[in-house]
């Protein structure tokens, strides 16, 4: 992509929007011949000489760094228009520009060295006098000097329009402006996907995003900056260097973003392969407009691959992508040479819209599901708050106090430290969503310690295998305590439940063994306000992946809670 943008998004586009060697004019002017000759002479400038052993443009620039002349032999017709015309110039050179043996600019200064000459600017206008504009035959010759240019660039670059010079800079006035627009909206995309990468949610698709917008952009800056600012003429390998290596970058970056965003399998391989092709198309293919197409139809079919597999998987925003990716992917087979030149910046644009539509419905629902989790989460610790002052609790609780008020005041100072230190612990964790396993034993134990004064008698939890630092929802296994206690009379002192956990890969499996008593058959989850406890902190936590399984064996009454497990550094086990 070495024209300027405007020739991108719009097919006429100032000097640059004609082609290789290309000579084009208004329609009142017809140029007849295109030839050059190696050498310098200011004799050459003469509309009259003899210059039947020149060599005809199209067949290429010379290779060497030198000076040589070009001479353009035009027809004014007599009825053109009276707007003052302009040539419009884009050579890889420092030239002096005459018509009809009459000197009309310079660009840069001639010289015969690299020393002596000073490069001009990569792209010029030169006004046409109105008293020169007369109908019938002209000459236009050019003073060319190219030491500053690289060899790989000699023979390919020099372009040349004549068209009215007013009328001609308003059209490039209103052809930027799309570009503009197209610009600005990359940049605050990419910007605002950064952002909300490193402030709301560190995801990988979000800073992929961000880093392709602002790839383009940074693509379309550099395309714009020979149009707008400018630069001399030995600065253009650089700049299409830039080109290459930032377009090298959007191809890259385009199917690593969906890769990511469909959540493929073998991220890593896919990525591999990916670079290797691409890099093995940089450095297999010649010009920089060839390698540009074809890096970017290989990223091309590479990502409607993806987004067809993603389709068949039924990802989210699959069908959409694919028709962006499938209408760029044939465009860019159908407008094969022109392309890049002309729709590789829309067309990407519609890429661009499309993932973005996709994902601001995705944080739409996001955070409509923060907002249902934030309102079941105090739902929750109300129910848990309540759950914990129940009034026959509460009643039941007061009448056991004024009674060892009566019989045994200091009984009736500890039981209230321990329910008041089950009231604080409660509190503590009613609005959290996971809690360590070592504080809900703590709440287990403390609840257990107020059940033995009310009952008089010794109730004990005995642990196996509960590791340190294990997260669960709060008060669940507490709960199930409670439980028991409502559906059981105990009468065997000591009475011990057991809790136990199975640690594997991908899972914790907590076992409740609660023991039943002689009068009643059962502490069943079946119903009741205590299921729904448990089951509203499960799916809370862990939303689906996790299970829940009561019933009864033997004396016991066993509880089994299974959910998914997060690697755990090497902790003690309680």
């Amino acid at each position: 992509m070495q024209t300027n943008f405007y020739k991108l998004l719009i097919t006429s586009a100032l000097a640059l929007s004609f082609s290789l060697f290309a000579c084009s004019t208004s329609a009142s002017v017809q140029i007849n011949q295109t030839i050059y000759k190696m050498g310098d002479n200011t004799n050459w400038s003469s509309p009259k000489l003899d210059d039947s052993d020149w060599v005809s443009l199209a067949l290429g620039l010379p290779e060497d760094q030198n000076n040589y002349w070009v001479r353009i032999k035009l027809i004014i017709i007599e009825n053109s228009a009276v707007e003052q015309q302009a040539i419009f110039t884009s050579i890889l050179g420092s030239y002096e520009i005459y018509w009809d043996n009459i000197k009309l600019s310079t660009n840069g200064a001639v010289g015969k060295s690299n020393q002596i000459e000073v490069p001009g600017s990569i792209n010029f206008q030169t006004p046409i006098q109105e008293k020169l504009w007369t109908p019938g035959k002209h000459v236009i010759s050019f003073r060319i000097s190219n030491y500053h240019a690289p060899k790989k660039l000699r023979t390919h670059y020099f372009n040349i329009k004549i068209a009215p010079h007013q009328k001609t800079n308003d059209d490039y006035l209103r052809s930027i402006l799309i570009p503009l627009v197209i610009l600005g909206g990359l940049i605050l995309i990419g910007v605002f996907f950064l952002l909300l990468h490193f402030r709301y949610a560190r995801k990988t698709t979000y800073i992929l995003f961000s880093s392709l917008c602002l790839f383009i952009a940074a693509l379309l800056i550099v395309e714009l900056w020979k149009p707008i600012v400018g630069y001399t003429y030995d600065w253009h390998i650089y700049r299409l260097y830039i080109v290459g290596i930032t377009t090298f970058l959007i191809c890259l970056l385009l199917p690593i973003f969906f890769i990511y965003h469909f959540k493929m399998k073998y991220k890593k391989q896919l990525t591999y392969i990916l670079f290797v092709i691409l890099f093995t198309i940089t450095f297999v293919v010649s010009g920089f407009d060839k390698m540009s197409s074809y890096l970017t139809q290989a990223s091309l079919i590479f990502t409607f691959t993806l987004a067809s597999w993603a389709v068949f998987l039924k990802k989210y925003g699959a069908k959409n992508a694919l028709c962006s990716i499938g209408i760029v992917l044939f465009m860019s087979m159908h407008f094969i040479d022109s392309f890049q030149d002309r729709y590789f910046f829309p067309s990407f644009s519609l890429i661009i819209i499309t993932v973005l539509v996709s994902l601001i419905n995705q944080l739409s629902r996001v955070q409509q599901q923060r907002n249902q989790a934030k309102l079941l989460s105090a739902q929750l610790e109300i129910s848990l708050l309540k759950r914990s002052i129940q009034p026959h609790f509460i009643l039941n609780t007061l009448t056991s106090i004024e009674q060892w008020i009566v019989e045994s005041p200091e009984s009736a100072i500890e039981f209230i430290d321990a329910l008041a230190e089950e009231f604080q612990q409660l509190n503590n964790i009613s609005n959290k969503q996971l809690i360590p396993i070592e504080d809900e034993l703590e709440l287990c134990r403390s609840h257990l310690k107020i059940m033995g004064f009310r009952h008089d008698l010794q109730f004990k939890l005995c642990t196996k295998n509960i590791v340190s630092g294990l997260m669960i929802p709060p008060a669940i296994i507490h709960t199930l305590l409670e439980n028991s206690f409502t559906h059981n009379q105990y009468t065997v002192n000591p009475t011990t439940f057991f809790i136990s956990c199975s640690i594997t890969v991908d899972s914790l499996e907590f076992i409740i063994k609660s023991p039943t008593s002689g009068s009643s058959l059962g502490t069943s989850l079946n119903t009741g306000t205590g299921k729904k406890y448990i089951e509203s902190r499960l799916t809370e936590s862990f939303a689906n992946s996790w299970s829940l399984i009561s019933e009864l064996q033997d004396d016991f009454w066993v509880t089994v809670i299974k959910i998914p497990n997060k690697p755990q550094s090497n902790r003690p086990i309680l």
